[in-house]
């Protein structure tokens, strides 16, 4: 991927040809990829472009400077630094925000942006309201020489380059992210025919060339002519001289750049004619050409067709052109060794890292989210340590919930990031967002008609949980018993439920409350084995708080029969029948549970066996139970 931004001069020998309307219509389409974009109306003898925005309100009013204004900045800045171009001290460069106006987001957010977060599209215009002859004829464009172009080119450039504004992310993201970005994409529309302006936006200001010209003998020809002068063809006369230069002055060529050819515009009839002049236009420029038909509206009317009319075919080969710069800034392709760290069996952090990254420039750039699913199933989230990884995947889960046909099938693996990332966090206030954004996905889910009962239910059941983690007992509640109001093939779900509710009426100490739940799994002719022994072992051990012990040891017993791998089922029952008197029956269940046990299991029943023994006094079998946990302790532990 090349370095951003990509600055892209328009240019074209001779005007009627749609420079500064292509111009418009491909910012707005690279802002719905996604794409930060910037226009700068550099056609200063006739800025068509600033005055259409205006008419037609695209912008509001004008910053306190503009084209003319920033051109003005870089020739006595380039003067000043006359000897030390390539140091420029950037800290002396002017804001951004002296020269741009913005088009505001409602009139980019009826674009299709399918893979992608809508970009940002600025302008800097010229304001023909504020002395702009004045202005004009003080800079005195006609008397740059070709090394004062270079100078100022260079320093429009790393003006450009080195401008970064500030972007909204959530809040949820926390001090990680950047919160200042650079343009991705510069768009320079430069003035006709072969001027010093002209020669100021073709220079070293620009990366790319976009060059239009219509079929025409009298297009065509200028074209070639415009191409050999700045070193993209080779000259067929030897008395051809550099833009910008004197009579009588070496020539001093342009380095040479990466240029796109655009007929425009081509008519639809004579066809056979059209043919011909288009072989005649690949003949002398010697490279692909890229198609602009002629449209009626056009004519009548200048139109953004890229938001406005997407049905017609200007749209369409206006997308077109938008794919030909893309591949040309190389953001169309996954480079090669992208596809290496796939195939390897470990990929470093930093890859990973990468990997999302330019997957998400691809995605957004193409329309096309193959590798973020590939990512999901291949990679996944579960490894994410970082605040960076975190952000990564939830941009992902941002983009696949917008072009996913079943984004349902996003929304569970998007809120468990959250709650995974939540459970990192070591700040409080950040632990809170990023949970409540987990419940932001959950409400998506319910709030959509094409849910399933069985998707709406796992919602339900993943908000209660959350609910419960930020200390809301009567919303994770409302969660619970919402589930049980649910159709019945979703019984496994509805025990789990009646299990989590009973949880949360314990940790407010409505003990009936809390029974009647385990009490009414342990009734479900439906509820799986699992959910049953659950919630006997929470329900016995209820009964154990309560000193009910001989109602402890029959649930645990029944934990036990049902699932003889439960190390709590086999601890609790343990406990219970030593507090009962029931020495050898306790600590046959204490070995049962020692072989399952990991440490802090035996953590946990070394803490039961001290508080009963606090409780009851000297318990018959208690030394024996002591002795055996610290000796399967030391066993673990060697």
């Amino acid at each position: 991927m090349s370095d951003f931004p990509q600055i892209f001069t328009f240019y074209s020998f001779k005007g009627g040809v749609g420079r500064s309307m292509a111009v418009l219509n491909i910012a707005y389409a690279l802002v719905a990829k996604g794409r930060n974009v910037l226009v700068l109306d550099m056609d200063l003898e006739a800025p068509g472009l600033s005055g259409f925005l205006r008419r037609h309100n695209e912008i509001g009013d004008f910053a306190a400077q503009d084209m003319v204004d920033l051109v003005r900045w870089a020739t006595d800045f380039s003067a000043a630094s006359r000897q030390n171009t390539e140091s420029l001290d950037k800290a002396a460069f002017p804001p951004l925000s002296d020269f741009i106006v913005s088009v505001p987001r409602e009139k980019l957010e009826s674009i299709p942006h399918p893979c992608a977060e809508l970009g940002r599209l600025d302008i800097v215009p010229v304001d023909e309201e504020r002395d702009y002859y004045g202005r004009l004829t003080a800079l005195g464009t006609g008397s740059f020489e070709q090394d004062a172009l270079i100078r100022i080119g260079s320093v429009l450039r790393a003006w450009l380059k080195s401008r970064r504004f500030a972007i909204q992310v959530p809040d949820y993201y926390g001090p990680a992210a950047e919160r200042t970005v650079a343009y991705d994409y510069v768009l320079v529309d430069s003035r006709t025919g072969v001027t010093e302006t002209g020669g100021l936006c073709i220079g070293p200001l620009s990366d790319q060339l976009v060059v239009l010209t219509a079929l025409n003998d009298q297009n065509v020809q200028g074209t070639r002519k415009f191409l050999e002068e700045v070193g993209i063809l080779a000259k067929q006369s030897s008395e051809a001289t550099d833009i910008g230069a004197r009579e009588g002055e070496p020539a001093r060529r342009l380095d040479p750049k990466p240029t796109l050819i655009v007929a425009s515009p081509v008519p639809a009839g004579e066809i056979k004619q059209k043919q011909e002049r288009l072989r005649e236009l690949l003949s002398a420029v010697g490279k692909a050409v890229v198609k602009l038909s002629y449209h009626p509206q056009m004519a009548l009317l200048e139109s953004i067709f890229t938001r406005d009319y997407r049905d017609e075919y200007l749209a369409g080969e206006y997308d077109a052109l938008v794919r030909e710069m893309l591949d040309m800034a190389r953001e169309t392709t996954l480079p090669d060794h992208l596809m290496a760290i796939w195939q390897k069996s470990h990929i470093s952090p930093s890859e990973r890292r990468d990997l999302v990254a330019r997957s998400l420039r691809f995605a957004s750039a193409t329309g096309d989210d193959w590798p973020l699913k590939f990512l999901l199933n291949t990679l996944g989230p579960e490894q994410s340590v970082e605040d960076q990884d975190f952000i990564g995947w939830d941009r992902i889960f941002h983009v696949l919930s917008r072009s996913e046909e079943r984004p349902l099938l996003v929304l569970e693996p998007w809120s468990k990031l959250l709650l995974h990332w939540s459970l990192r966090s070591t700040d409080s206030e950040l632990l809170v967002l990023r949970r409540e954004a987990a419940l932001g996905c959950y409400e998506r889910v319910l709030q959509d008609e094409g849910a399933s009962v069985r998707q709406k239910a796992q919602a339900h059941l993943n908000r209660g949980v959350t609910h419960g983690k930020l200390g809301d007992a009567e919303m994770a509640i409302a969660d619970y018993t919402a589930i049980l109001e649910l159709p019945a093939e979703v019984a496994e779900l509805k025990a789990t439920a009646l299990i989590y509710r009973g949880e949360t009426y314990g940790q407010l100490g409505a003990s009936d409350n809390e029974i009647a739940d385990y009490t009414a799994v342990v009734m479900m002719p439906d509820a799986p084995t699992e959910q049953k022994s659950w919630a006997l072992v929470n329900r016995g051990w209820q009964y154990f708080l309560e000193d009910r012990y001989r109602e402890a040891i029959e649930d645990h017993s029944r934990a036990v029969s049902l699932n003889p791998k439960s190390c709590t089922a086999q601890g609790n029952l343990a406990i219970a029948l030593l507090v009962d008197g029931q020495a050898d029956a306790a600590l046959a269940a204490y070995d049962a549970a020692l072989a399952l046990a990991s440490i802090e299991d035996l953590d946990d029943m070394a803490s039961d066996l001290e508080t009963a023994i606090q409780k009851h006094g000297a318990l018959a079998g208690a030394d024996e139970a002591r002795s055996r946990i610290e000796a399967r302790r030391k066993s673990l532990q060697s």
